[in-house]
């Protein structure tokens, strides 16, 4: 695999890389992500936007297995400095600032999550659709 090779168009959705931010070749990078000055993608980390975008903002680190998916309508944005740590999975969230996602943890759709905020490893975070609220 060539050092760009684990970069990937999705239909006419280019990923946009700093050239300050470090991305390992084992990870993915799909469709309309755009990755911030000092970030950093670890290895085997997968981020696909092939519906809506993804944006991962200055200094912000997404380590190791991590999966970011922003299904139809849910874009992903996590802010800087935050920290999104070993095999979590965040599906269409908002991470504020300076927020800490533990190692396991799922993030789901509409869930946002406040600057400063530690959200337990192994803990599901999920929003109910405004159908389900009785």
């Amino acid at each position: 695999m060539d050092s760009k090779g684990f970069i990937t168009r999705y239909k006419d959705k280019n990923p946009t890389i700093h050239r300050d931010a470090f991305v390992d070749v084992s990870s993915r990078i799909i469709g309309d992500v755009n990755i911030g000055a000092g970030a950093s993608i670890w290895p085997m980390a997968v981020l696909r936007a092939d519906s809506e975008g993804i944006r991962v903002g200055r200094r912000a680190a997404i380590l190791d297995l991590v999966l970011i998916e922003a299904p139809k309508s849910y874009p992903v944005i996590v802010e800087e400095e935050s920290i999104i740590s070993h095999n979590v999975v965040i599906h269409g969230a908002h991470i504020h600032a300076c927020v800490l996602v533990g190692i396991g943890a799922i993030v789901l759709e509409g869930a946002v999550i406040s600057s400063g905020s530690v959200v337990g490893a192994g803990c599901v975070r999920q929003v109910k659709r405004k159908d389900e609220i009785s």
